[in-house]
């Protein structure tokens, strides 16, 4: 009887090439002062299992003779074990498959071989020889041919010739048995019924082409509703904002005019390209004089609900001012929640890019604002910071000087006149 230690060593000089265990994927440096664990954790390359190729066991004990049919080749599918017949699953399956082995078309030791066949990946497995009938060992264990009564019918390659004549198949099956007339013969050349390969291989085809076909589908289709979101929506231009408190400031000047000042503004939008709601745009401008309750931009105060008017070019036709003024509720949000008027007006925004942060709006005889960017002597305290952010979403933008910020128009129930206050943002918005 062999011992464990020789059963589970794993030093032997010709130890099959194809025998796993759980030692070899442990990625650390051996360690002689640790004993070895021969836990007997083996299994075999081929197979995926316990059991080699030719129904043995896959161990150390076993996988180090040279005089196993399969060392280092694992060529064995099918072959008789010490005990009996073994058959993989994966051939049962395959033989139920292409119509080969239903009714009574095979002997009863191949049903018998098929009943108990061994689990390779993923399944269960017998034990070695767990077969209900013994089979006859062959002279040299080996892989068989197909008997002639279970080989595929003839095919003729042109038709009316003599029986005879008609070419066989030179496909070998090594997964179809017989009780009679053993033919041992290699794995070379032995391949599935060339039926069942076709279907499998038709099968496979047939799915990744609708799979490709699909996504190809779903990608154009989501190209195009990006498409048309895109040309729907995507509009850009200048921005103009002033308020009645300082944006650019130092906390402590922030301090002296909250909750006093700053429940004013005016915002502009001069439309450069592009279209809103499907009308374009390009080159009109709108813009909204804004009295809120309290200081905009205050994190302590609400200074909602607030009241607006909103001022439309006049060379705007009805249907571009309805979607300049949805475009300005868009941008404004809360903020323009509450429009008291719509008042069409000449309208004329012009920012000077070589300058930046000058700018100038006029808005007929209802609004004037001029900027300019902030220098050196703008800085009084020297902590000076944007501190308050802009009142809708920009791409771009920067702090300036109003050097006229003034509104005389209806619906808000005052207007200011201001000058000279840091107090204005110049930008740019895309959408």
């Amino acid at each position: 009887m062999i011992s464990e230690s020789d059963r589970f060593n794993t030093n032997h000089p010709d130890l099959c090439s194809a025998l796993r265990w759980k030692g070899q994927f442990i990625l650390s440096e051996p360690d002689p002062t640790v004993p070895r664990s021969n836990d007997g954790l083996f299994w075999c390359l081929y197979t995926q299992t316990c059991i080699g190729p030719d129904g043995e066991l896959a161990e150390p004990g076993k996988c180090h003779s040279k005089s196993r049919a399969c060392h280092g080749t694992g060529k064995l599918w099918l072959a008789v074990g010490a005990k009996g017949l073994v058959i993989s699953s994966e051939a049962r399956n395959l033989l139920l498959s292409s119509g080969s082995a239903r009714g009574d078309s095979l002997t009863p030791l191949a049903r018998s071989a098929m009943t108990n066949c061994r689990g390779f990946r993923g399944q269960k497995h017998v034990g070695a020889g767990a077969l209900t009938r013994p089979a006859e060992r062959s002279p040299q264990i080996g892989v068989y041919t197909r008997p002639a009564e279970l080989r595929s019918p003839a095919r003729t390659r042109r038709p009316g010739l003599p029986q005879h004549q008609k070419h066989e198949r030179c496909e070998k099956s090594a997964f179809e048995l017989a009780e009679t007339k053993w033919r041992p013969l290699t794995l070379k050349g032995a391949f599935l019924p060339s039926g069942c390969c076709r279907r499998i291989y038709k099968t496979i085809q047939n799915k990744e082409s609708a799979m490709r076909y699909q996504i190809s589908i779903i990608i154009v289709l989501f190209l195009m509703l990006l498409s048309i979101v895109a040309s729907a929506q995507q509009i850009r231009g200048d921005y103009l904002e002033t308020r009645s408190a300082d944006v650019y400031t130092g906390q402590c000047f922030a301090n002296g005019e909250v909750n006093l000042v700053g429940n004013e503004a005016i915002l502009a939008w001069r439309v450069q390209s592009g279209s809103w709601d499907g009308v374009p745009l390009e080159g009109l401008t709108v813009a909204a004089a804004v009295r809120a309750k309290g200081t905009l931009g205050d994190p302590y105060e609400n200074p909602y609900p607030a009241k607006s008017v909103l001022l439309v070019d006049d060379q705007a036709s009805a249907q571009q001012r309805t979607a300049l003024t949805n475009f300005a509720k868009h941008m404004g949000g809360e903020l323009l929640n509450n429009v008291e008027q719509v008042i069409p007006v000449q309208m004329e925004l012009v920012v000077n890019a070589e300058h930046h942060g000058a700018a100038m709006l006029r808005a007929g005889r209802f609004a004037t604002v001029q900027t300019r960017s902030i220098g050196d002597k703008d800085h009084l305290c020297g902590n000076e910071e944007t501190y308050y952010p802009p009142l809708t979403q920009l791409s771009h933008s920067m702090p300036a000087v109003a050097l006229t910020d003034s509104y005389s128009g209806p619906g808000l129930g005052t207007s200011w006149d201001l000058h000279g206050k840091r107090s204005a943002f110049v930008g740019t918005f895309a959408r």
